[in-house]
C-alpha cells in the first residue's frame, strides 16, 4: 500500500506526459503559474543558502527545499517533472522565465 501512490502517481503523470507530446502547449496555463512563486522561493533560498554557508551542508538544505516543496503540495519529483514539461516548450519556458523574474524583483529589498 505505501508504493501504491507513487506508483499510481507517476502513472498519472506518464500518461499526462504522452497526451501533452501530441500537442504543444503555447502559453502558460494556471497549473504552471502556480510554479513561478515555489521557484521563485527555491532561488531565493538557494542565494541566501550560498551567502550564509561558509562550509555547504547539502543535508540542511535538502531538508529546506522539500519542506518548502512541501508546503506547496509538491514533492521533489513532482517539481522537477513539471519542470521538464514546461522546458519542452521553449516560448511557454520563457513566459515562465520571465514570470519569475519578475516574481524576483517584486520581492526584491527596497
Amino acid at each position: 500500500m505505501r508504493h501504491l501512490i507513487p506508483t499510481l502517481l507517476i502513472l498519472f503523470l506518464s500518461l499526462v506526459l504522452a497526451c501533452g507530446c501530441a500537442k504543444r502547449k503555447e502559453n502558460l496555463t494556471a497549473e504552471d503559474e502556480k510554479l513561478v512563486p515555489v521557484y521563485t522561493e527555491l532561488l531565493m533560498v538557494s542565494e541566501e543558502y550560498k551567502a550564509s554557508a561558509s562550509q555547504p551542508d547539502t543535508a540542511a538544505y535538502r531538508r529546506v527545499v522539500d519542506s518548502l516543496l512541501s508546503k506547496h503540495g509538491l514533492t521533489r519529483e513532482l517539481f522537477l517533472l513539471q519542470l521538464k514539461v514546461l522546458a519542452q516548450s521553449p516560448p511557454v519556458y520563457q513566459q515562465f522565465a520571465e514570470k519569475v523574474r519578475k516574481d524576483l524583483e517584486h520581492r526584491k529589498p527596497k
